[in-house]
């Protein structure tokens, strides 16, 4: 008995249709993580860029107050203790504490925030402090302060970025350091790194005796 042919099931028109098809899915479907990605890469640049912006202005109303004190030219105002913008008094001769949030009030600034929209915070060296105990200021005048090994920095102001780990940033804890800061940039003492990691995203830019 003759074969029987059997009629494929789909044409050579049909599967080359199919083909493109398939094609064009593929194609769609990697636009769209290339495009995916770009935004998610030109959304970072812009994050890092208002924290850079704010970082920078924040740099440049310190030095323009540094040089304008009549009183004690070349110091700067104690941190922020409170979160109200105002620089604290002094505790004697020496502020209340040398970290704190940016006095962004008493520095004539609007309310700078990070990419976060969080405040900025600011680490002051002792001896810069606006009080004549500290002893006069002039071009030898060290800063106490040190970022990752290099010394002789006079203040920092850091963006501490989103909350990490255990950090609870609530009205109770807003003026914890470490609540918002982490690592060497937490403890309160002379060292500060710029490093970051998973646990650590703080972004600092020092101000050093040079640029007042």
């Amino acid at each position: 008995a003759p074969a029987i042919r059997r009629k494929p099931l789909f044409s050579g028109a049909q599967r080359g249709a199919a083909l493109l098809v398939i094609l064009a899915i593929i194609g769609l479907g990697a636009l769209y993580f290339l495009v995916s990605n770009l935004n998610r890469a030109t959304l970072a640049i812009g994050q890092a860029q208002k924290t850079s912006d704010a970082l920078a202005r924040a740099k440049e109303a310190l030095i323009g107050r540094a040089a304008a004190d009549d009183n004690r030219p070349g110091s700067l105002p104690c941190p922020d203790t409170d979160n109200d913008g105002i620089a604290e008094i002094f505790a004697g001769t020496d502020c209340p504490s040398y970290i704190g949030r940016l006095p962004w009030r008493t520095l004539g600034l609007e309310d700078l925030r990070d990419s976060a929209g969080e405040r900025l915070w600011y680490a002051l060296s002792p001896n810069f402090r606006d009080h004549a105990a500290g002893g006069p200021l002039n071009s030898d005048t060290q800063g106490q302060l040190t970022v990752d090994g290099t010394a002789n920095i006079a203040a920092i102001i850091l963006a501490p970025g989103s909350a990490l780990l255990q950090q609870v940033r609530d009205a109770a804890n807003q003026n914890n350091a470490a609540n918002y800061l982490e690592g060497d940039n937490a403890n309160g003492d002379t060292v500060y790194t710029a490093q970051t990691s998973d646990s650590l995203n703080d972004r600092l830019l020092a101000v050093a005796p040079v640029d007042i």
